[in-house]
């Protein structure tokens, strides 16, 4: 079934209609997406009330919009702030093949104050394996690209971190 709606307790009908309020996931393709009930708007519109004026508040400095972070020339070096790992459906560029979800490092962009989501493997295991801290400053330099043992292509990369220098 490629649409599919699934409430906590399977049912087929859809809250509205079953007068169930309890979240329900709904999956069409390959995402899924939970829907909001009615007690969940009513909670929200509840919260949202706290804030105030809305056309006062302050915009953030964060952009909710991630960018796609790519390196394509070989010595392109970034400064990033590293704010952990979230899953990110992965196609096979070549074959088209889904390859499922694979962990995916966000980094903090300071100068556009946008999160950039890289999947590269090498990248990604760097920073899992050391376990880089959340908040930590770091510096990636594409090397070009390399050949494995089992003679596939990957994007090898200098990490390193960003230490604050010392007050003079």
């Amino acid at each position: 079934m490629e649409n599919e709606v699934k409430s906590p307790q399977q049912s087929e009908n859809l809250p509205a209609a079953s007068g169930d309020t309890n979240a329900v996931t709904a999956t069409t393709g390959k995402k899924e997406v939970q829907l909001v009930g009615m007690d969940e708007m009513t909670a929200a519109v509840e919260k949202a009330k706290e804030l105030g004026d809305v056309a006062k508040l302050q915009v953030g400095t964060i952009n909710l919009k991630t960018e796609y972070l790519s390196f394509e020339k070989e010595g392109e070096s970034v400064r990033r702030v590293f704010l952990g790992f979230v899953l990110r459906q992965s196609v096979d560029p070549l074959t088209q093949e889904d390859k499922g979800l694979i962990p995916a490092a966000q980094l903090y962009d300071p100068e556009t104050e946008t999160i950039n989501v890289c999947m590269q493997t090498v990248l990604c295991g760097v920073l899992h394996e050391v376990g880089y801290p959340r908040g930590a400053a770091l510096q990636i330099t594409y090397k070009g690209d390399k050949k494995g043992k089992n003679g596939l292509k990957y994007q090898d990369f200098d990490i390193r971190a960003l230490i604050p220098g010392k007050a003079e």
